[in-house]
C-alpha cells in the first residue's frame, strides 16, 4: 500500500519544528503496525543556489516493510508525506495524525495498491 499526502497549513512554525517531525516519524511505524529498523533521520534544507526560496526539513524512517518520508516547505506552508509498505495499513488514521500534527487547513491524499501489476513482473526488459 502506498499513501501520498500533500498538506497545507497556516501554522508554519510547526513545519519548522524539527522535534515535531522526529516525533511523528518515530510514532508512525507503530501506528501503522510496521516495524522500524532505522531512523528517524532528518536533513535540513535551506535556501541555496538551486532552490533560493526553499527552507524546511526532509525526514525518513526505514521500516521492515519499506519506508516513510516526510518533507516540509516552511515558506510555502506545505508538508508532503509518502508512506510505502508491502502490508496494508489504516491510511485514514495516518492522514488524521499528520493533519493533527501540522494543523492542516487543506489536505489531498491518494492511496495506491502495491500489488497492482504483479502479474506483469515476469516481462522481459530486452
Amino acid at each position: 500500500m502506498h499513501l501520498i499526502l500533500d498538506g497545507k497549513t497556516e501554522a508554519i512554525g510547526l513545519l519548522a519544528d524539527k522535534e515535531r517531525l522526529w516525533g511523528l516519524l518515530k510514532r508512525l511505524p507503530d501506528d501503522m503496525g510496521m516495524h522500524r529498523i532505522a531512523g528517524p533521520f532528518i536533513v535540513p534544507h535551506f535556501a541555496g543556489a538551486a532552490f533560493p526560496d526553499l527552507k524546511g526539513y526532509t525526514g525518513w524512517v526505514v521500516i521492515a516493510e519499506s519506508h516513510i518520508t516526510i518533507a516540509t516547505d516552511i515558506k510555502a506552508g506545505l508538508v508532503n508525506v509518502d508512506c510505502f509498505s508491502c502490508k496494508s495499513f489504516n491510511a485514514v488514521r495516518v492522514a488524521r495524525l499528520v493533519a493533527m500534527t501540522y494543523e492542516l487547513a487543506k489536505m489531498r491524499c491518494k492511496t495506491l495498491s502495491r500489488t497492482a501489476g504483479k502479474e506483469n513482473l515476469n516481462l522481459a526488459l530486452s
